[in-house]
């Protein structure tokens, strides 16, 4: 989990010095490279399946149902007129689960993986995180940009001590969940994040100290979380049979970055309604 720390801090710097140099659109142009190299790696460098007995099916119609109902969620919550988007999300999100119940010879998610406690308390834990902690590296450039006047560039620096407390937070994890284990580190790691954050809300403002709003209480914020993921994995997969690992992995990954979408989607839109209404009773 080290590489998540390492990877948020250089892409600020990255995304910092596309977006002053070469423009906002070369953010998303840059990852089309680097994910058809991903490609061709995992084509010519992963083993192919060569288990005896019958290969699963793909669900593709679970599949099609749980991708645009995501979807159809984290649009909806963007927009603000998206209610119908985010209603027809929702529902076809139902009829996924009810596919997956009833309909799928050989679902794409087997509903009952969430019958162990481990899984789900896991995951749950997982979406309150994405939901909090996923929007905070882009509401803090903004943040940094709109009100203290720095740049691109300056904003995706300034945010490398936040990178590098989560990179020292998910070096530490390994070692406090071997010696306390998986539950007492995550809610341990939880309330120092969750102490970082009332730190940034306390100290955030127009004239407040950078040192203090950044480095201090994002960064505290960003040891925790980072902390945390580590055990959250081991605690989501503890007690899955072999056979489902690879699903007890896969459905945590999807609620991390399904929920860093909405948390980011439903942060994004109070933080500039915030900021109109401020703006509006300070001209």
């Amino acid at each position: 989990m080290w590489l998540t720390g390492m990877i948020f801090t250089v892409a600020q710097v990255v995304g910092g010095v596309l977006t002053q140099w070469a423009g906002w659109r070369w953010v998303f142009f840059v990852t089309v490279p680097i994910r058809v190299a991903g490609l061709v790696g995992a084509v010519r460098g992963l083993p192919r399946h060569d288990a005896p007995g019958r290969r699963p099916r793909l669900d593709l119609v679970g599949a099609v149902l749980v991708t645009t109902a995501l979807t159809g969620v984290s649009y909806g919550v963007m927009q603000a007129r998206g209610q119908a988007v985010l209603g027809g999300g929702l529902a076809l999100l139902a009829v996924f689960v009810v596919h997956q119940a009833r309909w799928a010879r050989e679902p794409l998610l087997s509903l009952g993986i969430f019958r162990l406690r481990a899984v789900s308390s896991g995951n749950a834990v997982m979406l309150l995180l994405g939901l909090g902690f996923f929007a905070s590296p882009i509401l803090l450039s903004l943040y940094l940009q709109d009100v203290h006047g720095w740049s691109p560039l300056r904003a995706g620096l300034g945010y490398l001590p936040v990178g590098v407390a989560m990179f020292a937070g998910a070096q530490a994890a390994g070692r406090l969940t071997l010696r306390f284990g998986a539950r007492r580190v995550t809610a341990g790691c939880c309330l120092v994040g969750a102490a970082g954050a009332l730190g940034v809300a306390a100290f955030l403002g127009v004239d407040r100290s950078y040192v203090l709003t950044v480095v201090v209480s994002v960064g505290v914020f960003g040891f925790g979380t980072a902390a945390a993921l580590t055990p959250i994995t081991v605690v989501a997969s503890s007690g899955v049979p072999a056979a489902q690992n690879g699903l007890a992995a896969g459905l945590l990954n999807t609620v991390r970055q399904t929920s860093g979408a909405i948390g980011l989607a439903v942060l994004g839109t109070i933080s500039a309604a915030t900021a109109s209404g401020w703006a509006t009773t300070h001209p």
